[in-house]
């Protein structure tokens, strides 16, 4: 069950958006009786004009707002969020990528981050902090992560090139510039874990 799974179940949204929310996700139960946005397991069957996928395939897939991903089959167009399953990943690990992945890739998508570029991923350590940090250095970036201490060593090895821990620095008042911000936070509490989309911009100030 990936965090946006939770977020569904719980009904949770940010402040002014819980009407909204509830509206979209249903009021007194769940609109969509079956829940689950992220799915990984073995193609069953394919349409007649399926060329991209064959029975027996291994994918990973992501059905978003449509849900059903609990149930023991789903159908998802071929040129939907789908793709083969990392053959060295079990099914338990690679649906873990979905969520994350298709998200962090969704808001770098919207800059251009070149080799040499300094990125900073404000919370690092989660679902979409960890795909971020992976997918801007394989750009050729310079990373710096924002995460607790305990997960230092997690984005570390990840790739990130410096950790700030937010809990002792608050990278918003610390002069540092950088090319590309991207948040991966939901809430700000304060100490530079503010929620801010991938944007190119020339300083590290709150915008």
């Amino acid at each position: 069950m990936s965090a946006a799974d939770h977020r569904a179940r719980g009904r949770t949204a940010p402040k002014g958006l819980g009407l909204m929310v509830a509206l979209a996700l249903g009021v007194f139960r769940p609109r969509k009786r079956v829940l689950g946005m992220d799915v990984a397991g073995v193609v069953e069957a394919v349409g007649a004009d399926v060329t991209l996928f064959a029975p027996g395939d291994e994918v990973i897939a992501m059905l978003g707002g449509t849900f059903g991903g609990h149930a023991e089959y789903v159908c998802i167009p071929q040129g939907g969020a789908i793709t083969a399953k990392p053959r060295n990943m079990s099914f338990e690990e690679a649906v873990a990528l979905v969520f994350g992945r298709i998200t962090a890739h969704a808001f770098l998508s919207r800059t251009t981050v070149k080799p040499g570029d300094t990125v900073l991923v404000n919370g690092a350590s989660g679902a979409v902090g960890t795909a971020a940090v992976q997918l801007a250095k394989e750009l050729g970036a310079r990373v710096t992560g924002v995460c607790s201490g305990a997960n230092r060593d997690l984005v570390t090895a990840l790739g990130a090139d410096r950790v700030i821990d937010y809990t002792t620095e608050d990278f918003l008042t610390e002069g540092q510039s950088y090319d590309v911000l991207m948040g991966a936070m939901p809430r700000s509490n304060g100490r530079g874990r503010a929620s801010t989309p991938a944007v190119r911009c020339c300083s590290s100030s709150p915008t």
